[in-house]
């Protein structure tokens, strides 16, 4: 997909490390975040980025996204997750409020805060 077809899904920025989601303007309940748009690898979530959202139900993030930022999914119907081993930052609360599971590789950060915040997890 190009960088033009993603803007018609996904709302997000480019960094000097790459592409940073802020949000997604889909209407599917499982949202696919791509391991790059263009030439430019996807590296986070933005904070808040999917906070009060009512319709994504699951989220794949790729290889390559290493933050999740705080409150990225706060108060959303979230309920299941994917994230990559390399992932090596989760933002305060950035699943408050929902009834997600974890599905990550086992070892992972993703295993550690899930375990951390009583959320439950499945090893990939």
């Amino acid at each position: 997909m190009s960088a033009a077809d993603w803007k018609k899904l996904l709302k997000f920025s480019y960094t000097d490390k790459g592409v940073v989601i802020s949000g997604y303007k889909g209407t599917d309940g499982t949202m696919v975040v791509p391991p790059s748009i263009g030439k430019h690898p996807v590296v986070a979530i933005k904070e808040s980025a999917f906070a009060f959202t009512d319709y994504v139900e699951k989220v794949v993030l790729s290889d390559g996204v290493t933050t999740i930022g705080a409150h990225a999914f706060n108060t959303s119907e979230l309920k299941e997750i994917t994230i990559p081993a390399s992932v090596t930052e989760i933002g305060d609360g950035a699943f408050y409020a929902t009834l997600v599971t974890i599905h990550a590789p086992s070892g992972s950060y993703a295993e550690t805060y899930a375990k951390e915040n009583n959320i439950p997890f499945m090893a990939v």
